[in-house]
């Protein structure tokens, strides 16, 4: 049997990365790694989480991405001494695309090291491309595997609220190119003051708000400023993210994080035009894209008015 092991960055040390993406990334990397594990019977390697990165000192961010103490390894992935030695001794296949890999005739101690971070800048989608049907077992690992903080927001009630992404930090602020469909893109604080009332209209009450964002109170007074509305963190990235797929309905950003929520919360999503980045929600509910003179239809309306029944 095969190992395979995610590679989150260029350079790596002893349990310590320098540099790399963003969570919401490294979550797509290693959920394309859980994926092939299981189509291809391969042993997964737990991946290397701590990070030092200067970006996020520079800008002065709360959260510096240092990722440590997000997971740990509860579903006996080779990890510790072991891991070190296979990843130092051992015959290593390094690829970014893992459907170009010969998986018949690897060794049993062969490993494949799924390098990503060397695809061309916009190669990199965010998109569930080739694991949709490994979702439970993607979903279940990263619920199994999460630290104290991401168990905390697991446990949370949020079931009479709405969660509200705003992501700010490093993203750029040009409007003409978040219409677009641009990555990495801010969304003006407006939309989503205009969201939030059409919700709240709908269901005929003011639904308590759950805000989580990176940005400041300054940055985020019009949205504040609404009744029942209340800034959230359960102090680190994945607990967040987790926190907001609690509520039944997001107000997404564009961003990974964003998507990742609806994809581990199932939970109904309102994005900004040309930034849902890919579908994910089954069942009952909705996945729209609303722009400021959009309204919601009759039958959203409907469903809002019934899941925010009090």
């Amino acid at each position: 049997m095969a190992y395979i092991y995610p590679k989150f960055s260029k350079y790596e040390l002893i349990g310590v990365r320098l540099g790399g993406a963003g969570l919401g990334n490294l979550l797509f990397t290693w959920s394309r790694v859980i994926a092939a594990s299981e189509k291809h019977n391969a042993t997964l390697i737990w991946p290397t989480w701590p990070s030092i990165k200067v970006g996020p000192w520079i800008r002065h961010e709360k959260d510096k991405r240092s990722y440590i103490g997000l997971f740990t390894n509860k579903t006996k992935m080779c990890s510790g001494f072991k891991k070190y030695m296979k990843l130092c001794f051992g015959k290593k296949i390094h690829t970014n695309k893992l459907d170009e890999i010969d998986w018949d005739n690897l060794g049993e101690n062969d490993i494949v090291v799924y390098d990503d971070f060397k695809l061309a800048p916009g190669v990199f989608q965010m998109n569930f491309n080739g694991t949709r049907e490994y979702r439970d077992k993607i979903v279940d690992i990263i619920i199994s595997s999460l630290g104290k903080k991401g168990k905390r927001a697991l446990a949370y009630n949020a079931e009479n609220t709405i969660s509200v992404h705003v992501r700010l930090g490093d993203f750029d602020k040009t409007t003409k190119e978040l219409d677009k469909g641009k990555n990495n893109m801010r969304i003006h604080i407006d939309w989503y003051v205009n969201v939030v009332k059409k919700l709240r209209d709908a269901a005929g009450w003011n639904v308590p708000v759950n805000l989580f964002s990176d940005g400041t109170d300054e940055e985020l007074a019009d949205l504040i400023c609404l009744p029942e509305v209340n800034r959230i963190t359960f102090g680190n990235s994945i607990g967040d993210i987790v926190g907001l797929s609690r509520s039944p309905i997001m107000i997404s950003s564009g961003s990974s994080f964003s998507l990742w929520a609806r994809f581990l919360g199932n939970c109904s999503s309102i994005s900004y035009p040309n930034q849902i980045k890919d579908r994910v929600h089954t069942g009952e509910g909705f996945e729209i894209e609303l722009g400021f003179d959009d309204e919601l239809t009759g039958e959203q309306k409907s469903y809002v008015q019934k899941i925010y029944s009090r």
